[in-house]
Parts: structure tokens; C-alpha cells; sequence
């Protein structure tokens, strides 16, 4: 009953008739516009008055349902957008530091493929013929009387054999 009282308070027929079609269909406009009042002024605040203009000048009650039935939409929309701007903006700040780990660890695995390139230079240097393969088996075996375990394969997969 509340939504009907509500809806004969306005003096255009248009509008009443427009509150009235909004209140038979549970939608209560008074609280619609209430919100659309405390969004910040934008695109979005436009589109929405606008859509309630055409909402109030529609020439059926069907016609009049679809632009309520965006409306309701939108207002999801809207509040979804609310709710996940600010955490985009907080993970913005959550991701930072591990984006500055990951360089970090770019960095160091970049120092390794380097190192194990030049070690397999002067092993090609000294015997062209060895494989990839074989060349990645005798690094990893260096690399694990150093105490650092790393797999033939990982090495065999990071070295470039040089153009005969």
C-alpha cells in the first residue's frame, strides 16, 4: 500500500501513471530516485534520468516495464562497479610487492641461464660435437658439487648450441 500512496503524490499524470505501473510491478521509484540522487554527477547519473524521462513518456504500460526493467539493471550494474572498483584498487596495492619479488627473481634466473651459457661455450669451445643434451648433464653435475640441485634438462632447455 505504501508503494500506491506513494505513487499518487505528483501532480503530472504522467508521472502518476509511471509510479503507479513502477508500484504494481514492485519496483518502488521514490527509493530508485533517492539513489540516483546520491550518485556523483556522470555519464552513468545522465543515462539514468534520461532513461526515466522515456520510462515517463512511454505510450504503453509494456513499453514503460522494459525501460523500469533496464533501469533495475543498471542500478546492479552500478553497485557491482561500486563494489569492485575498490578492490581492483586494493589489489593494485596487494600485487605491487609481489610484482617486485617476480623482477626480482627475473633477475637472478636471467644471471643463471647466463652463467650456464658461457659454461656451455667453453664446452662446445673445447668439443663441438657434444649435445645439448650431454652439455646440460655435465653443467648439472657442476652446478650440484656447488650444492645448487637443478636438473640437466632445465639447463639443456635454457643453453643455445652455436651455429656450426
Amino acid at each position: 500500500m505504501k508503494l500506491f500512496r506513494a505513487a499518487l503524490d505528483s501532480d503530472d499524470a504522467a508521472e502518476n501513471l509511471l509510479r503507479t505501473v513502477a508500484a504494481m510491478h514492485g519496483f518502488d521509484l521514490q527509493a530508485w530516485d533517492a539513489w540516483v540522487s546520491q550518485l556523483d554527477s556522470c555519464g552513468a547519473k545522465e543515462e539514468l534520468a534520461e532513461r526515466r524521462e522515456r520510462a515517463k513518456r512511454a505510450s504503453s504500460s509494456a513499453e514503460m516495464l522494459r525501460h523500469l526493467e533496464w533501469m533495475v539493471m543498471r542500478r546492479r550494474e552500478i553497485r557491482r562497479e561500486d563494489f569492485l572498483l575498490p578492490l581492483a584498487r586494493t589489489g593494485n596495492k596487494v600485487r605491487k610487492p609481489f610484482e617486485n619479488r617476480n623482477d626480482e627473481q627475473k633477475r637472478e634466473a636471467d644471471k643463471k641461464r647466463a652463467e650456464w651459457q658461457k659454461q656451455a661455450d667453453v664446452l662446445w669451445a673445447q668439443n663441438p660435437r657434444l649435445s645439448k643434451a650431454r652439455v646440460g648433464e655435465l653443467i648439472a653435475e657442476k652446478e650440484a658439487t656447488r650444492g645448487v640441485p637443478v636438473s640437466a634438462g632445465t639447463i639443456r632447455n635454457n643453453i643455445l648450441k652455436p651455429k656450426k
